[in-house]
């Protein structure tokens, strides 16, 4: 039986299956569900657990044995198959389809890599999908990575806004292992607040990027005094200026794609109905008002001028990088100084 992954603690809630196969390239996920049918099966009486792991000249015989053979321990078993790759060969495969023949009492463990669809028709993964429950991991895509960071949140019995989310989702950059560490972190820090984008920051001791990402704002919104003050308030603290740049530079990609699908014609509802543009689409009102002050191709004069502050940055030209920072930022906010160029 072929199950969604989120459908799986619904599925063991209602009952232990005496196969499960776990397919797929996401480890956290896979390993959250193993563990989750782990702690299923010694709850239902599974007291002894065998592990086998089909490496190199990896003897079946040895598996299909074990799962034939009555334990003198326990009155059911947990028995592992890891499998390293999702090609089992003739012999691998007549085992599994043998191991599906022979699921009773004992519980059966199988993991291995994503399987493609001419796996899927094999005669040893129809056995196996007969016999008990299959579930595959899938890559969490970009755009849903805000919404499986709020539902993580809401597992915990943690209030997270919009923002952090999709702060949290474009720092981790899909890395599911550390987006889900930074939520447990989150979590015992929580104290029954709602989690912040300032919370997302400071619990990483990412000091710089929660000043990079208020500048960006300040740069959309056309705000000089907080532009300087953030400016010249991390200069004067000696911060490093890559994670302030990275971040406005990230910024002016996202708001030039925005323009450049504004300037073909798309109408605004219809660009900000797109769920890829993640945390854009909470700050749409004030990506409108850039967008108002400036056109497809001066975002991208920002974006060379970045390049320019970059290069500064590195000590590759006379220019003091700051100041030009500064002068990019008040730029996008519609408050050009002189000397920009």
């Amino acid at each position: 039986m072929q199950v969604r992954a989120e459908q799986l603690p619904r599925k063991l809630q209602a009952g232990l299956s005496p196969l499960y196969l776990l397919s797929g390239d996401q480890p956290l996920q896979m390993r959250e569900a193993a563990d989750a049918i782990r702690q299923c099966a010694q709850t239902n009486g599974c007291e002894e657990r065998l592990v086998f792991s089909a490496e190199r000249d990896f003897d079946w015989g040895a598996v299909t044995a074990s799962a034939n053979a009555l334990s003198l321990f326990a009155a059911r078993r947990l028995l592992e198959l890891r499998l390293p790759s999702a090609r089992p060969g003739k012999e691998g495969g007549a085992a599994l389809t043998q191991l599906a023949a022979s699921a009773g009492a004992d519980v059966l463990l199988i993991t291995m890599p994503r399987l493609d669809q001419t796996a899927k028709r094999s005669a040893w993964y129809k056995a196996l999908d007969a016999a008990g429950v299959c579930v595959d991991f899938w890559p969490v895509a970009p755009a849903e990575l805000p919404k499986w960071i709020a539902q993580r949140f809401h597992a915990a019995g943690v209030r997270a806004d919009a923002d952090a989310c999709a702060f949290l989702a474009q720092r981790t950059e899909g890395n599911l292992v550390t987006a889900a560490q930074s939520i447990a972190l989150l979590t015992l820090l929580a104290d029954d607040a709602v989690i912040s984008v300032q919370d997302v920051a400071r619990a990483s001791g990412d000091s710089a990027r929660f000043d990079s990402f208020g500048l960006v704002d300040a740069s959309l919104e056309g705000d000089v005094a907080r532009i300087v003050r953030i400016v010249r308030g991390m200069r004067a603290e000696g911060a490093a200026l890559p994670p302030l740049l990275g971040t406005v530079t990230w910024m002016l990609r996202g708001v030039a794609g925005i323009a450049r699908r504004a300037d073909s014609g798309e109408a605004i509802a219809q660009i900000f109905s797109d769920r890829s543009l993640g945390v854009w689409r909470q700050r749409r009102v004030v990506v409108q008002r850039a967008l108002t002050r400036h056109g497809a191709q001066q975002w991208l004069t920002f974006l060379a001028f970045a390049a320019r502050v970059d290069k500064a940055s590195k000590g590759l030209s006379a220019d003091d990088p700051w100041a030009l920072l500064e002068q990019l930022c008040l730029w996008i906010g519609g408050k050009p100084v002189f000397g920009v160029n």
